[in-house]
């Protein structure tokens, strides 16, 4: 079994975190939305809802 060297383990801070935060939350709402139209629309709101995300949280996040 292998051991978890912490020096290897990255920690995400600042505006990664507030951005990745804001995408995964709006890719998440898009999947939801998208999903009432079977799973071609749960892909594709899940890339507009990341995409959107990606866009508040450079705004929001700067």
């Amino acid at each position: 079994m292998q051991q978890l060297n912490l020096s290897d383990v990255k920690v995400v801070t600042g505006a990664s975190a507030c951005t990745t935060a804001f995408e995964m939350s709006f890719s998440v709402l898009g999947t939801a939305h998208g999903a009432i139209l079977g799973p071609a629309g749960a892909a594709a709101g899940w890339g507009v809802g990341y995409s959107v995300g990606s866009i508040l949280g450079g705004y929001f996040c700067s």
